[in-house]
């Protein structure tokens, strides 16, 4: 079996702006100077990422937000539910283009995550090869419930991508829920807030299109596991540990969704 690898481009990557730990001017705050939109909805824009870091692929960015200092769990539940709906339909614009072997979504937010940029944002990426999708099984997705309905599930992860926490939210493709929002910008909360004791400060969101599924995976970052990084093997919590994770998500930040 051929490994499917992205080649990272580094001579753009060491001349990206970056706000994280330099002292670069933030380019999404200059929105007159901003170029090659695809979309501007006012709060919302999506346009094309102007330092493309990896090959064979069409990098995409959507901005949040106007106000730099903001994230995604301080938003309102309609400006959030807005904010989905926009970045589920530049999505779907994406992948129907028929120009991809798959789309995926990333964000990256806190210095662990791999972000340059504090402004909030998220990445549309177009990958001309590589299928995301068939990298994964459904076991990836699977785990105690936090959260279902008719259109939405959400589960604690046992059976892990790299490790410890990961949070699944597995929606309808092409129905779009408000509860979805909810339920990720919750988890979010959860992650920023309470996880290890208030010691994460950084998370990434990951997100695939199946043919029926919509599924979103968010993973708190820290330093990786040497066992993950060294030996790809994946680790998780014992069970008791899990179910008091999953008790607190419940009635803690779960417990108002309307």
């Amino acid at each position: 079996m051929v490994k499917e690898v992205l080649t990272f481009r580094v001579d753009t990557a060491r001349v990206k702006p970056n706000d994280m730990y330099g002292q670069s001017k933030c380019p999404f705050c200059d929105r007159p100077s901003l170029t090659n939109i695809l979309n501007d909805s006012g709060d919302f824009m999506w346009l094309m990422n102007k330092y493309p870091t990896l090959s064979q692929t069409v990098q995409t960015i959507i901005i949040e937000s106007q106000a730099h200092d903001t994230n995604l769990t301080t938003y309102s539940a309609s400006y959030m539910e807005r904010l989905w709906q926009y970045i589920e339909e530049c999505w779907e614009k994406m992948a129907s283009s028929g120009q991809y072997a798959s789309t995926v979504l990333l964000k990256n937010h806190g210095p662990m995550s791999g972000s340059s940029l504090k402004h909030p944002h998220l990445q549309l990426i177009g990958l001309e090869k590589i299928e995301a999708t068939a990298m994964r099984v459904a076991s990836d997705f699977e785990g105690l419930e936090l959260y279902s309905d008719d259109y939405c599930q959400a589960t604690l992860s046992t059976q892990p991508i790299m490790g410890f926490v990961e949070l699944n939210i597995i929606s309808k493709r092409h129905h779009h829920s408000p509860i979805v929002s909810q339920v990720i910008q919750a988890l979010v909360r959860y992650i920023l807030i309470s996880y290890q004791g208030n010691r994460f400060n950084s998370y990434n969101l990951h997100g695939w299109l199946f043919e029926d599924k919509q599924v979103i995976k968010i993973i708190p970052r820290w330093v990786d596991s040497a066992y993950y990084t060294g030996f790809g093997i994946s680790q998780v919590y014992n069970s008791e540990e899990l179910v008091k994770i999953r008790d607190e998500i419940r009635t803690v930040y779960l417990k108002n969704l309307s």
